[in-house]
């Protein structure tokens, strides 16, 4: 595999920042032809918005981050009907999250109490909040559902939080 080229993201909401995904391509073309993209953990993968961005819409009292203390960034604008379908992704169904969790439970002992806590029957939102109070360590509270996609992107790739 080599780098291949750098395509540009924008954020929406932050149309100041961007950020660059690097595509990385098998040099034996004929053969094999991969080509992988890599994106940075700070995007929510098919919400093309930043992490931080999807929490403080869906949790306006969320903690914040040491480094978000020290130079707030702009608030983004995000459209009611946004936030009502990211409120629907919430409030469904946490079993396919909780399965894939389950099965990864010899990695870690506070995945089985995220296992427990949510159960089959539990919501994604239920999810995120026993992640937030269970993890161990949590890299920061601001980013706690940066750190479970993250988590679950480990445990089974293309599972999405939300």
């Amino acid at each position: 595999m080599h780098i291949h080229d750098y395509r540009p993201r924008l954020l929406l909401g932050h149309a100041g920042q961007s950020t660059e995904i690097a595509r990385f391509r098998c040099s034996n073309r004929k053969e094999c032809g991969a080509v992988v993209q890599v994106i940075p953990a700070l995007l929510a993968r098919w919400l093309w918005r930043s992490w931080e961005t999807v929490e403080a819409a869906m949790e306006p009292a969320a903690p914040r981050s040491e480094a978000s203390d020290a130079e707030p960034p702009a608030a983004a604008v995000v459209p009611e009907r946004t936030r009502r379908r990211w409120r629907a992704r919430l409030s469904a169904s946490a079993a396919m999250l909780i399965a894939a969790l389950a099965t990864a439970l010899g990695a870690s002992t506070w995945l089985g109490g995220i296992v427990k806590t949510v159960g089959l029957a539990g919501s994604r939102a239920e999810a995120v909040a026993a992640f937030r109070t269970q993890a161990t360590p949590l890299p920061s509270p601001a980013l706690a559902y940066a750190a479970l996609a993250a988590v679950l992107h480990r445990v089974a790739p293309g599972l999405r939080l939300m």
